[in-house]
């Protein structure tokens, strides 16, 4: 098992470059990482206690697009753990820290709700996540049913 601060390290500080050499910002694509980060968190009996909803329109360079992206950034106790997810044609794209990230420009829809989520959960459902497809398999389903299915919130909690 690899320890949590090798985890944390490799999430701050190497960028992973997939397919054509594409630059997540220093956020990882790589589920196997996810699932050991998800793993190390369970055996130190962190709980997600929080989740923030983003939801923001696209913009390419420099123009607006009328496209949303939705993502989610997951707060743990004990301690200061956050975990951002979001899933896009590169995978789901993850980074952990201890701060959450400031939002994206352009957002729809900020909203913080409470939850009780073991890490455990979150990787299951992050290891059944198919192959991103705009229409029957992306960001805005792929979120939606991280917020109802994972956390059991009501869909109609959840803003638009």
């Amino acid at each position: 098992q690899v320890p949590l601060e090798d985890i944390v390290s490799m999430a701050c500080v190497a960028p992973f470059l997939g397919d054509g050499e594409v630059d997540l910002g220093g956020a990882r694509n790589d589920l196997s990482g996810l699932v050991e980060l998800l793993k190390s968190l369970k055996a130190r009996s962190v709980t997600f206690t929080e989740v923030n909803y983003v939801v923001n329109w696209w913009e390419i360079n420099g123009v607006w697009v009328p496209l949303k992206h939705h993502g989610v950034v997951l707060f743990g106790k004990p301690g200061d753990h956050v975990l951002t997810l979001d899933f896009s044609r590169h995978g789901i794209v993850w980074d952990y820290g201890s701060e959450a990230p400031e939002n994206p420009d352009h957002v729809t829809v900020d909203q913080t709700l409470a939850i009780s989520a073991d890490p455990l959960d979150v990787a299951e459902y992050c290891r059944q996540t198919g192959e991103f497809d705009f229409f029957r398999n992306n960001c805005s389903l792929w979120t939606r049913g991280l917020l109802v299915k994972v956390f059991k919130l009501e869909e109609s909690c959840i803003e638009d």
